[in-house]
């Protein structure tokens, strides 16, 4: 494995646990971790994958990194058998940028401002993935 899985609360473990989801492996277990995972980018789940953490273990969102915790690796086509099990997900709503569909972004812009202006298909499959938005 190039990237190491640290599973420490304060290291990025979000480049291994990327790096064994893109071995396209059926199911990956991740280990007890010795405080919790931390992950600063969406993690992209491919076809027929599961993730499995231990019960109490936790994932938490980075700090500002004000994007979905995760997704299928492409989010404008339907995939079958993706599964996430266990774990305690963390989305450190706190330390996140304001819900884009409520609060406008960096530009001005609401979320739903974009919808209008590029079409809701366009926007769906182009402006949702990897944006923060507080909901699981």
């Amino acid at each position: 494995m190039k990237h190491i899985l640290y599973g420490d609360g304060i290291h990025d473990d979000y480049p291994a646990i990327q790096e064994l989801l893109d071995s396209r492996l059926s199911e990956i277990a991740l280990p007890v971790p010795e405080k919790n995972y931390l992950i600063s980018k969406t993690l992209k789940l491919h076809g027929g994958q599961t993730l499995k953490l231990p019960r109490f273990a936790v994932i938490r969102l980075a700090d500002h990194a004000d994007c979905a915790m995760a997704e299928d690796d492409d989010f404008g086509t339907w995939k079958d058998n993706i599964s996430i099990d266990g774990g305690i997900w963390d989305m450190n709503n706190a330390n996140q940028a304001p819900n884009p569909g409520h609060y406008p972004d960096k530009y001005g812009m609401i979320l739903r401002d974009k919808f209008r202006e590029i079409g809701f298909s366009a926007a769906r499959s182009k402006q949702l993935p990897d944006v923060y938005t507080g909901f699981c």
